[in-house]
């Protein structure tokens, strides 16, 4: 980001580069890439892309919910040094839910407007795939002869145990409050599918997307997870409801499906 004047409060703020990778889905292409490494890779392209070097980055914030891999705590460190940031530069994960990324573009925004910084390196990154099984009390240990239970993290973490409601209810919730349909949502989700394909078949992805190379496989470079685009009624074939409930109008095809990604983008003041 740059700024135009010296006023504290008064500069301007300039992004000037943005990479991401492309989105992955649940056991796809990308479920061999920890959170971490998927910033990496968009973390180096971007300063690429900027012009900028790793010696000019003052601070690294990177926004992570579900810490999937053995080194997530060390998220912002790892992807600010293996990004070719000086150890000398700080870094601080943050943790908003799904608005994290957006925290950590805000938090660096805050710090150049407070002259803590004059170049930030700010992104967002998840792997929800590697989201591990985990077995509670093992340090313990188990009774005889009973096996312990397992939990999927990822599934657990949904629903949040303070008020005992899913994400997927506090959508439907939403969409009671204001009168929205399960027509609406899927003719909107039709609509944003079309508008993706539009996009993706002009091209106006491609600056943006940082391809990976895979293994035995051509690069991971698709912009988006594609899905039925016709009818509403290929959309309601393809789906399946989320919630409990029988009038439920979120659906599989009209919520995001990503599942693995990551977008990084260097800000700074001047």
């Amino acid at each position: 980001m740059s700024s135009t004047s010296n006023s504290g409060l008064g500069k301007g703020i300039v992004i000037v580069a943005a990479k991401r990778t492309a989105f992955g889905t649940m056991q796809g292409a990308l479920k061999g890439i920890t959170a971490n490494d998927l910033a990496v890779h968009a973390a180096k392209a971007a300063l690429a892309q900027s012009g900028l070097s790793g010696a000019d980055i003052d601070h690294v914030i990177v926004g992570n919910v579900l810490q999937s891999s053995a080194d997530a705590i060390y998220c912002s460190r790892h992807v600010g040094l293996k990004a070719g940031v000086p150890i000398e530069v700080p870094a601080v994960t943050v943790n908003r839910l799904c608005g994290s990324g957006f925290e950590a573009l805000i938090q660096g925004a805050h710090r150049l407007l407070l002259g803590e910084a004059s170049a930030v390196l700010v992104g967002g990154t998840e792997n929800m795939t590697q989201a591990p099984h985990i077995i509670r009390g093992g340090r313990e240990g188990f009774a005889f002869g009973k096996s312990p239970a397992i939990e999927d993290s990822l599934w657990s973490c949904l629903t949040d145990s303070y008020c005992n409601a899913p994400m997927a209810v506090t959508a439907e919730n939403l969409a009671t409050k204001y009168g929205i349909t399960r027509e609406q949502c899927d003719q909107y989700a039709i609509t944003s599918q079309k508008r993706w394909a539009e996009a993706n078949a002009a091209g106006a992805f491609k600056d943006e997307i940082a391809a990976i190379d895979l293994p035995g496989k051509k690069k991971a470079r698709r912009p988006s997870p594609s899905r039925p685009t016709s009818t509403r009624a290929r959309s309601r074939r393809w789906s399946r409801s989320p919630s409990s409930r029988p009038s439920s109008r979120r659906t599989a095809s009209s919520r995001p499906a990503t599942r693995a990604a990551s977008a990084t983008a260097p800000p700074c003041s001047c």
